[in-house]
């Protein structure tokens, strides 16, 4: 049996803003299954067209921006302290996308970051992204 620290057991909290992109009726297909029409028309339009009737990666990539600026200025008190996201693949592609590019949306051909495979993580050290996510100053 695993367990956790007991103080982090307490802060772990889900955050809708961490979930992999909505496929809509392309989830849990294999690929295979999706007409081939439908999937050029996604790669043409990479941030605005929505696979299956789902999400926009411009609207994901929005999202994730906001949790990353919402942890940076709460969960780890401006970078006092390290906080942990369990989530998925397509969320760490936004993190970095966002991290190099800032608001910039990407074609078919820009979005080629890697992601941790099943199981694997990825550290991303508060000092080197801080400047991407201090709220602007009054």
């Amino acid at each position: 049996m695993i367990a956790l620290q007991p103080d982090l057991a307490l802060k772990a909290q889900a955050d809708a803003r961490l979930q992999e992109m909505d496929f809509g009726a392309w989830e849990g297909l294999p690929w295979s299954s999706i007409p081939r029409a439908d999937i050029d028309a996604w790669a043409a339009d990479l941030a605005h067209c929505t696979p299956g009737g789902g999400e926009t990666l411009a609207a994901m990539l929005q999202r994730v921006q906001a949790a990353l600026q919402h942890s940076w200025l709460t969960d780890s008190q401006h970078g006092t302290r390290d906080v942990i996201w369990v989530t998925h693949a397509g969320v760490i592609r936004c993190v970095q996308w966002l991290l190099l590019h800032g608001s910039a949306l990407p074609s078919s051909a820009d979005w080629t970051l890697p992601a941790p495979g099943f199981g694997q993580w990825l550290a991303l050290p508060w000092t080197t992204i801080e400047h991407h996510l201090a709220a602007p100053s009054a």
